[in-house]
């Protein structure tokens, strides 16, 4: 029996039966074998909709990403892997806001660049950049700095300081 989707022929179906008495099976094995090669056709017929349609999604998907990264593209920063347009992205998600940004990582991978690239796309952007290295300051005396201080607190600490913005 032909496996068909329209006009086309995508396979065939049998069946191997020693027959007892010829024609009343065989007419059963006939329609048996018919259902069974239209329900194989319309699942390939299915199949094949999802494949295209996943690949339509599939090229869909990457062109927005190229858009994306592009739009989400900082100049200063160079970089297209996945991780770095993660990064770009969140650079645009964290600008907008008053969040504190805490940036972490080893030695030369980019944190005062991203620092940098926060701050241009940030509402206070016209204000100073000012970098703070933590690794740098003691304990006390960076909890000051990036916190602020009341006349008094520690020793030296001769006027309020006010947490920066």
């Amino acid at each position: 029996m032909p496996i068909k989707t329209g006009n086309q022929c995508i396979g065939a179906l049998s069946i191997d039966r020693e027959y007892q008495n010829f024609g009343v099976q065989a007419e059963g094995d006939l329609r048996f074998l018919t259902v069974v090669s239209g329900l194989i056709a319309q699942t390939v017929q299915r199949v094949q909709a999802v494949n295209e349609e996943k690949e339509v999604l599939r090229q869909e998907n990457s062109q927005l990403r190229r858009e994306l990264s592009a739009k989400n593209r900082i100049e200063e920063i160079i970089g297209n892997s996945s991780r770095m347009q993660e990064v770009f992205d969140m650079v645009h998600r964290v600008a907008d806001s008053n969040a504190t940004v805490l940036l972490r990582g080893e030695s030369g991978t980019g944190k005062t660049m991203v620092a940098k690239a926060l701050h241009a796309n940030s509402h206070r952007s016209k204000g100073p950049f000012v970098v703070v290295n933590c690794a740098a300051l003691p304990e006390s005396l960076l909890e000051s700095e990036l916190f602020g201080h009341e006349r008094g607190a520690f020793t030296g600490a001769h006027r309020q300081k006010n947490r920066p913005i």
